[in-house]
């Protein structure tokens, strides 16, 4: 059965791409892969590494505000085995299960704690998408065109209940009165999330964090687009890109690619980019992922023998 779900994933990846390319002129976007300006690609790898470097960091504050403490590097090389396993399976489940293999039988944290640090790593991380989301489509919302500003409450809509039924969790337990012990489980992980957030110690780094490594981001994907000669302003990225990467969170595609791609060349079109200009900026940006993610691997083998 599982099997069966990830190459449905995988599968809903290739034809999300195929649909794509179906309109996009495939001359033009070989051309712009074969005039890449290597300095930018240089600048855009910078603040992808940085990337990895802060969410260690956040990581690490993590687990060590709740266990034992772990010294940087270590949790460095279990991120990045996640890194490598998001990369090389159809979702983020495979790299997130990684980090909590490698916290349970090399760091010897338990099962439950181990599980624990990493969606509540993978929750900061979504929580603070979701206020970039809310405040840059507040703020710029003249900028907003017309078909996202029509798109608009389909999007908000969802992540304000999300807001609210999460800072209502107690009365919601209190309400419903489930005594299923995985249920339990989960409202568990959101009050301990939920205690994380509200308490300026952590939160006040935390969150700092996250939303600097969501703009991190979009700054990769600025050179990436001025590595391919395409003229792209940072604000449109703003505005676009927080939004692909909320969707790519979505275990419906293959390390979310597709999703990635459907989501940038539909936002970035009502902004005159052409459609094989984003595909190219959405590619590259995977690609270097992909590349970036690759230490990973050798990490974790290092780790298997030891």
């Amino acid at each position: 059965m599982k099997m069966v779900k990830e190459i449905s994933k995988l599968l809903f990846s290739l034809l999300l791409l195929y649909l794509i390319s179906e309109n996009i002129d495939l001359q033009s976007l070989k051309r712009s892969f074969l005039e890449i300006e290597s300095v930018f690609i240089f600048f855009a790898i910078i603040p992808l590494i940085l990337q990895i470097f802060l969410a260690t960091k956040r990581w690490q504050i993590i687990i060590n505000d709740k266990s034992s403490k772990l010294n940087f590097f270590i949790i460095l090389r279990y991120l990045w085995v996640g890194l490598f396993f998001n990369q090389a399976l159809p979702s983020n489940i495979g790299g997130d299960g990684m980090r909590i293999f490698l916290l349970n039988k090399k760091s010897k944290i338990g099962l439950g704690e181990s599980t624990k640090f990493v969606l509540i790593d993978r929750l900061f991380g979504v929580f603070s998408l979701i206020l970039i989301v809310l405040v840059v489509y507040l703020l710029s919302f003249d900028l907003l065109s017309e078909e996202i500003r029509d798109f608009l409450p389909l999007l908000i809509t969802p992540l304000i209940i999300t807001l609210i039924l999460f800072f209502l969790i107690e009365r919601i337990e209190a309400f419903f009165n489930i005594k299923n012990r995985h249920f339990l489980w989960l409202l568990d992980l959101v009050k301990t999330f939920k205690y994380s957030l509200l308490n300026i110690r952590s939160s006040s780094k935390l969150l700092p964090l996250s939303i600097v490594i969501h703009f991190l981001t979009i700054l990769t994907m600025y050179y990436v687009a001025r590595a391919l000669s395409i003229d792209i302003n940072i604000t449109i990225l703003t505005i676009v890109v927080p939004v692909a990467i909320l969707m790519m969170a979505l275990p419906i595609s293959f390390a979310g690619w597709g999703v990635r791609e459907g989501v940038l060349v539909y936002g970035l079109s009502f902004y005159n980019i052409p459609l094989d200009s984003a595909l190219a900026v959405s590619i590259l940006f995977g690609l270097m992922g992909l590349v970036l993610s690759i230490p990973g691997l050798f990490f974790f083998l290092f780790n298997k023998k030891n």
